[in-house]
């Protein structure tokens, strides 16, 4: 696994917790929201995790991060 940036730690941590808390993974809106920033912020940096290794995506479904 590539290293990540300090946005794509913090992301990566935010779903870790978020999953640890109530059993599902968040879904764009709620990091976004979480991050104050844009969805499509959001997809771009979940596009740069699954990039680099740290998390699957499963394409057209919701909230099917898995973390690897």
């Amino acid at each position: 696994m590539k290293p990540l940036t300090p946005t794509q730690k913090k992301a990566l941590d935010f779903i870790k917790q978020s999953y640890k808390k109530h059993g599902w993974m968040p879904s764009l809106k709620e990091i976004a929201l979480n991050f104050n920033v844009a969805i499509p912020s959001v997809f771009e940096t979940l596009i740069r995790l699954e990039n680099k290794g740290w998390i699957q995506r499963s394409k057209g479904e919701v909230r099917q991060i898995t973390i690897l």
